[in-house]
């Protein structure tokens, strides 16, 4: 995973905004803190903190019951809540956390710690730490489809407030794995069970959720030190926190996203769910690129699935599926070169030509206006071709190329590079 520089300039200018007041008295109490908040933000600690206590933590009354309240994991933590379940909330109940003013409250505090300078930044971001873990746990746990979606957005952003301030909090509290157990609770909220929209609305905050939590963990900011590779710059970690690293990517991988495209019956018919299956694509390519040469031995289900998405000439009707199946080809090849060139090649030709057949159908059905995403496509296929034929064996990529092209005229463009 490419590390991403979360440092933000000293005196960071902070908004302070007022809450629609609907005569609560949170709303009111929040919007009085926020007014007394100095322009200079000398106050903005204290002021912080009494948001926290006075308006925030009421909301969430009875903490959390895997996080202690000194924000710490318990000794004998309970096991993990079941996504279906939610055990701890009953279905009956309406917690008082579920106000118009919860979310984005939670939100500015967050972002409020980047208008403190380092190293008061991490400082106070520490000590108000127990304060701000059990509330997002909470909205996860919760039943409702946008609770769920507002905890991970919230739990993304603290992952990167931590990684702004340089703190190991996560690890030093062992709230990693509560974190992490709370993402993988939910990672197969899925159709039938679940309907699309909510399914979507829960998952396009979980996964940013998931790498920003490895983030925290295992890289700190721009203080890391760093080494050259072909995908950015990665941090120089111990073999034993390399492993942890690996193995929470590997839970995203396996468990996250392969299960749920495999439940969706991704490689074995064509695509339902269009929109779901492209999102989940999408985030394979992070997924791989921040596991590397670990990511090879998934390569014998990720590449057939591709390769299946590639050769539906129906994928190629739907605007967003086909190029987000492509870019995954291309950074599967980049990354896993040296198993792509010994075994995988032909599989990622495979899906390719066939691609590239279905766009020239394609192609002749629309023969007067070519549409603009069938040209995208067809440079996207031809360049991912390129990138292919240099990773393979010269001579042996030559040989399957001829092949082709005695077979199949119409693929000699394809080899062709403008």
């Amino acid at each position: 995973m490419a590390t991403t520089d979360f440092s933000q300039p000293d005196g960071l200018p902070l908004d302070k905004p007022q809450f629609l007041s609907d005569d609560s008295n949170p709303a009111q109490c929040a919007n009085a803190i926020i007014s007394d908040i100095r322009d200079d933000l000398d106050n903005l600690p204290e002021a912080l903190l009494e948001l926290l206590t006075k308006v925030v933590k009421p909301l969430f009354i009875g903490g959390h019951p895997r996080v202690t309240p000194a924000g710490r994991r318990p000794a004998y933590a309970p096991a993990p809540i079941l996504s279906q379940s939610s055990s701890h909330i009953s279905i009956d109940e309406d917690p008082r956390w579920r106000l118009s003013l919860t979310f984005p409250l939670l939100q500015w505090i967050l972002n409020a710690y980047r208008s403190l300078p380092q190293p008061k930044r991490r400082q106070v971001l520490e000590a108000q730490f127990p304060l701000l873990i059990p509330p997002i746990l909470n909205l996860i746990d919760d039943i409702p489809s946008n609770s769920r979606s507002d905890g991970f957005s919230l739990l993304r952003l603290l992952c990167d407030t931590i990684s702004s301030a340089d703190s190991d909090i996560l690890k030093r509290t062992g709230l990693m794995d509560v974190c992490f157990d709370a993402i993988k609770s939910n990672f197969m909220l899925l159709p039938t069970l679940t309907p699309e929209d909510e399914s979507l609305q829960v998952l396009q905050q979980l996964y940013p959720a998931a790498f920003a939590l490895v983030r925290a963990c295992f890289g700190v900011g721009g203080a890391a030190k760093t080494c050259p590779s072909h995908q950015g710059s990665v941090l120089l970690l111990s073999l034993d926190e390399e492993d942890k690293r690996q193995k929470y990517l590997k839970a995203i991988l396996r468990h996250g996203l392969l299960a749920s495209l495999t439940h969706l019956g991704v490689g074995s018919s064509s695509v339902s769910h269009v929109q779901l299956t492209t999102f989940l694509l999408s985030q394979l390519i992070p997924t791989v690129e921040a596991m590397g040469l670990a990511a090879v031995t998934h390569l014998n289900r990720i590449i057939p699935m591709l390769r299946s998405i590639l050769l539906d000439p129906f994928v190629i009707s739907v605007p967003e599926l086909l190029p987000t199946a492509l870019d995954a080809m291309d950074a599967i090849i980049k990354t896993c070169s040296p198993r792509i060139r010994d075994r995988w090649w032909p599989e990622c030709l495979y899906g390719l030509v066939g691609c590239w057949c279905n766009i020239l159908d394609d192609e002749e059905v629309f023969k007067a206006r070519p549409l603009p995403s069938l040209i995208q496509a067809k440079h996207k296929v031809r360049v991912i071709g390129k990138v292919l034929s240099e990773t393979v064996d010269a001579e042996a990529w030559q040989k399957a190329v001829s092949i082709l092209c005695h077979e199949e005229q119409d693929v000699e463009a394809l080899f062709v590079q403008t």
